[in-house]
């Protein structure tokens, strides 16, 4: 639900110093090229207890890292709010819509974020986040991505006159070992990781990575 806030709990209960990471993967997202990010991370000693608070409040983003890969730090260049439930409205520095434009001005190198103008057709789908990319953007030198809680959820290369969309539902994971908060992954290669559901105005949950190194959420 947009704007409310949620918690989840770490326990390590393994026998090693470990990165907790959590992290959005939402199958509906079609584009094969959009990315996780280690969205969130804290460390935790052998049986010692933290937790992740967080408020659902998507945002627009780009940096200019280059081509997003495995291992890469998405640097936020620019951040705008975005609202997945404000249909057809183009975003502002300050109000949230579910579109905006990217543009690149080649004279000083510069890109950034502008409202758009007019109604698009056929209309945005509810629910989806749109980034629109203006000509002249090159490629290869800028991502663009979602964040959430003003920290970068998924990135995807920015590329010259295409429109990206983000199903805007979030799908968390959670998993272990040696991260880096904002560092793009490769979700196929994690295979110890537990999805993390809240049901229904539940807001506060509690995932434990056992002493076999089993995770228990709950």
């Amino acid at each position: 639900m947009p704007g409310t806030t949620y918690e989840l709990a770490i326990t390590n209960q393994s026998d090693q110093e470990l990165d907790f990471c959590l992290y959005q993967d939402n199958p509906n997202i079609s584009n094969s090229k959009v990315m996780s990010t280690a969205w969130l991370k804290k460390t935790l000693a052998p049986t010692s207890q933290g937790k992740f608070t967080w408020t659902v409040d998507w945002s627009f983003m780009w940096d200019e890292t280059g081509t997003p890969a495995p291992g890469v730090s998405f640097e936020v260049g620019q951040t705008w709010p975005a609202d997945p439930s404000a249909s057809n409205t183009w975003s502002t520095p300050t109000v949230g819509g579910d579109q905006v434009n990217l543009t690149y001005n080649a004279s000083n190198d510069t890109y950034t974020f502008e409202t758009g103008k007019g109604q698009h057709n056929p209309p945005p789908q509810d629910g989806i986040l749109y980034i629109y990319q203006q000509n002249p953007i090159p490629p290869g030198q800028a991502s663009i991505g979602l964040g959430m809680s003003g920290k970068p959820v998924y990135a995807l290369q920015a590329e010259p006159n295409l429109h990206a969309n983000f199903d805007a539902t979030p799908v968390y994971y959670i998993t272990a070992g040696t991260y880096t908060e904002g560092i793009v992954l490769d979700v196929t290669q994690i295979t110890e990781k537990a999805e993390v559901q809240f049901p229904t105005n539940v807001f506060s949950m509690t995932a434990t990575l056992t002493s076999t190194n089993i995770w228990s959420v709950a």
